[in-house]
Formats: C-alpha cells, sequence, structure tokens
C-alpha cells in the first residue's frame, strides 16, 4: 500500500499507512509493543492492538477489506471518539481488564457506546448487564429514548422494563418505533392496563359540592378522565393536576386516585413478550 493513500471500505472507514500524523497521542490502556495494527480516533488517538483478538471479539473489526502489503502498520480511521473506543476494546481484551465500567457515562454516550457495539458486533458489549443496567437506570429520565434503542436492538427485556413508564402513550406515537410483532404485545397489554384503569375510576368516590359543573361530576372526576384520555402522562402522576383546585373534595379523591392506581400497577402482570422475535 503505498504511503498516505486512503481506502474506503463498507464499514465507512477508511485505511492510510504510517508514520502518525502531528497531533496524535497514543492510548494508554492499547500501547501494545507487537501491535499489528492501529485504530485511530476521531479526535486523533492512536489504539495499538492486535488483528486477531478484534476478529475473535467482534463480527465487523475489522472490515473484511483491511489488508496491509507494507512493512508498516496500517492505521484503521474510524469515526467513534478515544473515549467510546476505550470501552469498546476493553469488552474485547477482557481478560486483560476485567474491570470495566460504563456507570460514569451520560446517556448521550450511552447512545453512541450502543449504536459503536452494534456496528462493530461487540457482543460481550452488547449482551452484557452492565450495558443493560445502565440503560434501565435511564428509564425514569429518557424513557422514549430508551425504549427506542431497545426496540432498534430488540432488547426484550428492556422493553418489559420499560412498558409500564410508557403504556400510556397513544399508540400513533409508537407505531414507528417498536417492531410490529412487539408493536402487536404492546397494544394488548395496553388495553389490559387501560381497562382496569377505567374499571378502577368507577371505585372512585363521587362528590356533589360547590367545584361540580355537571350532574355528577366533580372536577376531580372530570380532570382524571380528561388525561386518561390524552394519554400524556403515566397515570400515577394524574392525580398531580388536582393541586390546581382548592377543593378539599377534590384533594380527598387524588390521594384515592393515586391508591388505586397504586394497586393496578401492583396487579398487572409484564407486557408478554415471546423469545423468538
Amino acid at each position: 500500500m503505498a504511503l498516505g493513500r486512503e481506502q474506503t471500505t463498507s464499514c465507512s472507514l477508511s485505511i492510510v499507512a504510517s508514520p502518525p500524523a502531528s497531533g496524535v497521542r497514543n492510548n494508554e490502556l492499547f500501547n501494545s509493543p507487537d501491535a499489528d495494527i492501529i485504530v485511530r480516533s476521531s479526535d486523533n488517538v492512536d489504539f495499538l492492538l492486535h488483528k486477531k483478538q478484534l476478529e475473535f471479539a467482534t463480527g465487523a473489526f475489522p472490515p473484511a477489506k483491511f489488508t496491509s502489503d507494507t512493512a508498516e502498520l496500517d492505521i484503521l480511521r474510524v469515526a467513534e471518539s478515544a473515549s467510546i473506543l476505550e470501552i469498546i476494546f476493553q469488552f474485547c481484551y477482557l481478560r486483560r481488564f476485567p474491570s470495566i465500567s460504563i456507570q460514569h457515562l451520560v446517556f448521550e454516550s450511552l447512545v453512541l457506546l450502543v449504536e459503536a457495539a452494534d456496528k462493530y458486533e461487540v457482543f460481550s458489549l452488547i449482551n452484557s448487564r452492565q450495558l443493560y443496567i445502565c440503560l434501565r437506570d435511564c428509564i425514569p429520565s429518557h424513557p422514549r429514548s430508551v425504549l427506542q434503542l431497545a426496540a432498534k436492538y430488540r432488547h426484550l427485556e428492556l422493553i418489559k422494563d420499560i412498558a409500564p413508564s410508557l403504556v400510556h402513550l397513544p399508540l400513533a406515537e409508537l407505531v414507528d418505533i417498536l417492531p410490529s410483532p412487539i408493536f402487536k404485545y404492546w397494544s394488548l397489554y395496553r388495553e389490559q392496563w387501560f381497562s382496569r384503569l377505567i374499571d378502577m375510576l368507577s371505585g372512585v368516590p363521587y362528590y356533589n359540592h360547590a367545584c361540580n359543573t355537571g350532574p355528577s361530576r366533580s372536577f376531580a372526576h372530570r380532570t382524571l378522565l380528561y388525561q386518561l384520555k390524552k394519554g400524556e402522562q403515566p397515570a400515577s402522576k394524574m392525580a398531580n393536576a388536582l393541586s390546581t383546585s382548592a377543593c378539599p373534595n377534590c384533594h380527598e379523591i387524588a390521594e384515592v386516585w393515586r391508591a388505586k392506581v397504586a394497586e393496578v400497577e401492583a396487579s398487572m402482570p409484564p407486557l408478554d413478550l415471546p423469545l423468538d422475535f
């Protein structure tokens, strides 16, 4: 391979021959003296690695078209940053680096890590319990984004975990996120959930008092029914809207609502998804 010549592969990577460019530094963890491949990150950090180890630990790294016809080490340029690659390669060299932590990653970096692991087929990371726990812990703050990731990579356990948090969403918002087989089971789960909520609402007491505007509908009932129909937030949080009313009876209804929703949540079976998707 001629010096400086680039080769574009189907993996959208480029290969150039060394020597290293100015401003490039070596990664401290991956700086093996007997390396036979250099992977350069998007922020100019070199990882000195071994082709056989990458081939063994991944399904798409290095790319099939990667070849060398010189005595110099070839450089494989990739789109990922050094911080992402360092984690990826630690999962490729598990015996050498037994203690790997990704708990510190913010959600946006976690998404980049998942995408890189999928791109290079690093199955030891994709299927790791650690990655699952990190994504699960992000459900309260990023429920829709986690659902998109879980659906994209068919992580069924994660989808089951998210279901109670997003079951209130209109199905129209999920039709382009969930694959068809999963969408079917999610729809059935949502129908069961709302059926129980409607039955539960019939047990919330009615009051004929000052905030009534209808024959037997208090402000509380009208608010809860409206929110339930809109499906914009979990049922467990709907009672918070009753704080807009100064009526003590409506506040009492809010507490009854919270208690009954807790009963529904405790009685609901988990989302049932077959294992053969």
